[in-house]
């Protein structure tokens, strides 16, 4: 088996996360597009393509009870992680509060496998493993015990799990399904909940850092983009954000490591790859013009441990780590240089505001009908 890949570290991941003002920056991206959603829609399916901690999953069900109060929203969220499904699960209780009409489907298989859900008992001849969780009362306190119950944790503790394969690449153990609702609502939302299986033609789907930077062209869009726009409803919209690093990383990075190129695809590589595979007789697909937008670290404020006892520059040295998605092989060669580490601490430690790049685009169904 290879060594494990950085990117694949969830706690690292989570350190990411609360180091950094990412996900609220690609959170004001989504935002304009869930207010975007035709308002004539009885019910809305959004898909989550990779919920991380449920931070972003959170804010889209705020946002679209902002702007779409009294529409049935049914939900899926794809996530592999044991740790960061549980963490998003930590998250609902609010939201069915706020917005009860809402069907959340949470699952772990793989995209091109999110429609197979709807009409087969088993994935690659395994079980798919199933909880429903019908959700009683009116108030978060009671929905979170709920959530938090013994048999929901049981469920994802014995059945989500994952796998390393010879590549380096995580696989679930066995495919899940876990969906949640309100009692109260069963009348409105029924027909959503009468199969266990989460449903294909999404109004929108999020692609937030769904592929691995240095993968090609090739892998990005067969993988993830094409499966992903293959699950768009007629107007469905995919929306896709990733790192593209910035002058600034990249110079960093240089200073590191002489040989790794961490970003090497834009979005125009991967629109005009698309373009070019598309037939005139099939789907039609709109694309937007990619743009970028910057997030920074959040350094702590002067005073305290971590500046006091030099952590700081560790935690910037992990963040920078995380997003070039850095293998621990890779880490490891570099600590063994002493004058390449000294180096990389001491330009992070004179760097004053540590900045990333990240480019977003959105991907439309237009095929008529």
């Amino acid at each position: 088996m290879k060594s494990r890949i950085f990117f694949d570290d969830r706690s690292r991941y989570q350190a990411f996360t609360q180091t950094t003002n990412e996900k609220t920056k690609i959170c004001e991206f989504i935002s304009p597009h869930i207010k975007g959603i035709d308002k004539k829609k009885t019910n809305v399916k959004i898909l989550d393509a990779g919920t991380g901690d449920g931070t972003i999953a959170s804010h889209v069900i705020k946002a679209f009870h902002k702007f779409h109060p009294n529409t049935r929203l049914l939900f899926t969220g794809k996530e592999i992680s044991h740790q960061d499904v549980t963490n998003t699960l930590e998250k609902l209780s609010d939201r069915f509060v706020e917005h009860p009409k809402l069907v959340v489907t949470l699952t772990n298989v793989k995209f091109t496998q999110i429609d197979k859900l709807a009409n087969s008992a088993s994935i690659d001849d395994k079980d798919i493993k199933i909880m429903k969780i019908e959700l009683f009362g009116d108030n978060s306190y009671d929905f979170t015990s709920q959530i938090r119950s013994n048999s929901v944790v049981s469920f994802v503790n014995r059945y989500w799990g994952v796998n390393i394969d010879q590549s380096g690449n995580t696989r679930y153990i066995n495919p899940c399904v876990i969906k949640i609702f309100r009692s109260d609502q069963l009348k409105l939302i029924s027909p959503a909940i009468e199969s266990a299986r989460p449903i294909s033609g999404f109004d929108l789907i999020i692609a937030s850092q769904a592929y691995r930077s240095r993968s090609t062209v090739e892998r990005k869009v067969r993988f993830v983009i094409d499966p992903l726009i293959k699950l768009l409803d007629i107007s469905g919209e995919l929306l896709i954000t990733h790192s593209i690093g910035g002058e600034m990383i990249s110079e960093i990075l240089k200073i590191a490591f002489k040989d790794i190129n961490a970003f090497p695809t834009l979005a125009s590589d991967l629109i005009y790859h698309m373009q070019e595979a598309f037939h005139e007789d099939g789907p039609h697909y709109l694309f937007s013009e990619p743009s970028t937008y910057k997030f920074s670290y959040n350094s702590s404020p002067e005073g305290v441990s971590s500046e006091l006892f030099g952590l700081e520059v560790e935690r910037r040295i992990e963040s920078l780590f995380y997003y070039a998605q850095v293998t621990n092989e890779e880490i490891y060669k570099l600590k063994a240089n002493n004058e390449r580490m000294s180096n990389l601490r001491n330009v992070l430690q004179k760097t004053r505001e540590l900045s990333f790049e990240n480019e977003f685009f959105s991907i439309k169904n237009t095929t008529i009908v």
